[in-house]
């Protein structure tokens, strides 16, 4: 095949997907009076629709955000605009406005100070195709620092994935606590509490301080003596209470140094590891068990979607 002949090939591939292109182009929404370049990029979005590369969608977005400056809109309308154009994306399962205010612009702000991050004019909730797994996050926008009137994507919040915090009611002890996490196959990444505190006499705090560090589900601690009670205390995290051989251990090292449940707040914190995308669904799970759950947690993150 000559150069000619593979030029031609190569040239016709590019004309039937810039077609296809401008078929996908004539799909714009509502608010849209002619089809802008976000909407119409053949779902390049998509290639970052995962939580962990979301901000690389910045460029599209904010072109957009620019297009629509154009109109003489109020912030709500821009805000349904951009939510109708993510809606209109494979990768998006949903997208939907969380909320929408008219936030001064900073030029108001003349001689103060402008928190950081500055404050959003609307946020947008989104749910990712992630590779087969549906991925949550929330988009912020807000006013551009140097042009009021243009919006721009300034940060999003997203769920870590697997990753569950479980509170216990303040009178559940840590034998419960075990129990409740083997009724699951889940890993637990860690359990504490408000503190530990020790019955026996201050000078055996050194004795503690040695078994502790011999214990290998312990990573990091802090001791000492309540000097208004002469209490020996301690904080620490227990890691990997799944393992049943630690749960036992642990019993028999608070039973050694004769150690119960202490402080203002002697509930536990246990973080457990769920399956990726499965992580509100066992939220629902634990909270069932309210007798020992007084409450569940969902871990997020934040990340600027301003690239440098």
């Amino acid at each position: 095949m000559n150069r000619l002949s593979i030029f031609l090939i190569g040239l016709f591939v590019a004309v039937a997907m810039f077609m296809g292109c401008n078929k996908e182009r004539l799909e714009c929404n509502e608010f849209c009076s002619e089809c802008d370049q976000f909407c119409l990029e053949c779902d390049e979005i998509c290639l970052y629709s995962n939580v962990e590369d979301f901000y690389k969608t910045a460029p599209l977005i904010n072109a957009y955000l620019r297009h629509l400056s154009k109109n003489d809109w109020d912030v709500e309308m821009k805000v349904q605009a951009l939510t109708e154009c993510l809606n209109s994306k494979s990768c998006i399962i949903n997208a939907e406005i969380v909320s929408v205010e008219e936030v001064p612009d900073y030029s108001d702000w003349y001689g103060l100070t402008v928190p950081w991050p500055p404050p959003s004019v609307g946020s947008i909730a989104i749910l990712l195709d992630d590779k087969g797994i549906t991925r949550e996050l929330t988009l912020y926008i807000r006013r551009d620092l140097f042009s009021p009137d243009l919006l721009i994507a300034g940060r999003y919040e997203y769920m870590i994935s697997k990753e569950i915090g479980v509170f216990t009611h303040s009178h559940i002890t840590i034998d419960k606590v075990f129990d409740f996490i083997n009724l699951f196959e889940h890993n637990v990444e860690f359990i504490t509490n408000d503190r530990f505190i020790s019955a026996m006499q201050p000078h055996y705090q050194s004795n503690i301080v040695s078994a502790l560090h011999e214990k290998p589900y312990i990573q990091s601690f802090h001791t000492g003596v309540e000097s208004s009670t002469n209490e020996i205390f301690m904080f620490l995290w227990l890691y990997n209470m799944d393992n049943r051989d630690y749960q036992a251990d642990w019993l028999k090292t608070m039973n050694d140094f004769e150690l119960f449940e202490g402080g203002s707040h002697p509930y536990y914190f246990i973080k457990f590891l769920v399956l990726e995308g499965k992580e509100r669904e066992w939220q629902a799970k634990f909270e069932t068990y309210n007798e020992l759950v007084s409450r569940t947690r969902l871990h997020y993150d934040t990340r600027s979607m301003l690239i440098q």
